[in-house]
Parts: structure tokens; C-alpha cells; sequence
């Protein structure tokens, strides 16, 4: 009985650090993700694009897109 429930522990504990991983990845390329669509943001606003322009392009809200522009804007 005994080596069952260690074979259970560990099998559940190889299961929560490849989950885990799993995560961060996911979360990383999120980040990723969104720090690009700022610059690109960035860019555009810079390139006299409009906010709902941008949106559309880019498929982001355009919550998002005036949170950007409001940030570099002084």
C-alpha cells in the first residue's frame, strides 16, 4: 500500500511542475505579446494612424489602444 500512494505523489507531483511550466510559458508569451502590441502602437500613433484605425488592425479594444496613447502623450 505503501508504494502506491508513493507512486500517486509522485505521479501528481510530475503532473503539477509540467502543468506549471505550462503556465509561465503561456503567461510569457502573453507578455510577450503585449509588449510588442504597444510598440507597434507606438509606431502607428507616430505615424499619425487613428485610435480606431489602430484598433481595427490590430484587432485590440480601443480601450487599450488610448491607454497607449494616453501614456505618451505629456
Amino acid at each position: 500500500m505503501c508504494n502506491i500512494s508513493a507512486g500517486f505523489f509522485r505521479d501528481g507531483k510530475i503532473e503539477g511542475i509540467a502543468e506549471g511550466k505550462a503556465e509561465g510559458k503561456a503567461e510569457g508569451k502573453a507578455e510577450g505579446k503585449a509588449e510588442r502590441d504597444v510598440e507597434i502602437i507606438k509606431i502607428m500613433l507616430g505615424d499619425r494612424h487613428s485610435v480606431p484605425e489602430i484598433s481595427k488592425l490590430l484587432h485590440l479594444p480601443v480601450e487599450t489602444v488610448e491607454k497607449v496613447q494616453k501614456s505618451i502623450t505629456p
